[in-house]
């Protein structure tokens, strides 16, 4: 039988599963490490979130397990938006994964974060 262990599904800006930019011109860092867990299950996001604060925004937006980059988009307003992935993505319990916001220009702030699982 498959229990799903939820990750944080909508983390807070002082979450250890989120960072926030807290100065200007920051990046913002999501990483979820490795399945320590014997039972080794893959890491299953299903969502992407972002904003940015502040003008001329130039910034990125990357999921990677540090070998394969499957969301790697531009962003050049500010405001908040999200990207629903269906199907989700699905990397292996062997992959570190880091969600980035890079630091979007002088004067902007960024926040991201995601919706993820487990199944164990």
């Amino acid at each position: 039988q498959h229990l799903r262990q939820t990750l944080p599904a909508s983390v807070p800006a002082d979450s250890a599963n989120m960072s926030a930019a807290t100065a200007t011109n920051a990046a913002a860092v999501v990483a979820i490490p490795v399945d320590a867990d014997s039972q080794k299950s893959p890491l299953i996001v299903t969502q992407i979130w972002w904003s940015y604060i502040g003008g001329g925004i130039q910034g990125t937006l990357q999921i990677t397990d540090g070998v394969n980059t499957p969301v790697n988009l531009d962003i050049t307003k500010s405001g908040d938006d999200r990207l629903d992935l269906n199907p989700p993505l699905s990397f292996a319990s062997t992959a570190a994964v880091t969600l980035t916001l890079s630091a979007g220009g002088v004067g902007v702030t960024g926040k991201v974060g995601m919706n993820a699982y487990r199944i164990k």
